[in-house]
């Protein structure tokens, strides 16, 4: 006995998502916190390259972005989106000395994170 084609694809179908949802696979791949944090990865990574091009750290992370004057910015190390958390506003970036800087936003549950040149 064949089986008609509708009924094989809707067969599969059904195989498909029983077993993406048996495993944990149709679940949200990135939780808030999450994206938060790596966020914050990625633009440390931005953060760090302007430095090795530079020799020093951005003043602001729109530098990031748009070259100041810099003769060695080799840029732009970040999109103009991504200096902005998940939540809209722009991430706090704060530098502390010469080479250490601080980024944290709020993630969507309103837990801060942070991220800094010394992790």
């Amino acid at each position: 006995m064949r089986i008609p084609r509708a009924v094989f694809s809707i067969l599969v179908f059904v195989g498909t998502a029983a077993a993406v949802s048996s495993t944990g696979l149709g679940q949200q791949y990135e939780k808030p916190r999450d994206l938060s944090k790596a966020q914050l990865f990625s633009l440390s990574k931005g953060i760090e390259a302007y430095y090795l091009d530079t020799g020093e750290l951005p003043k602001t992370l729109r530098d990031l972005i748009t070259n100041r004057g810099m003769a060695k910015w080799n840029g732009p190390y970040s999109k103009p989106e991504n200096i902005r958390g998940q939540n809209g506003e722009p991430f706090d970036y704060v530098v502390d000395s010469e080479t250490h800087y601080t980024l944290t936003t709020v993630d969507n549950d309103g837990k801060r994170i942070s991220r800094s040149s010394k992790d």
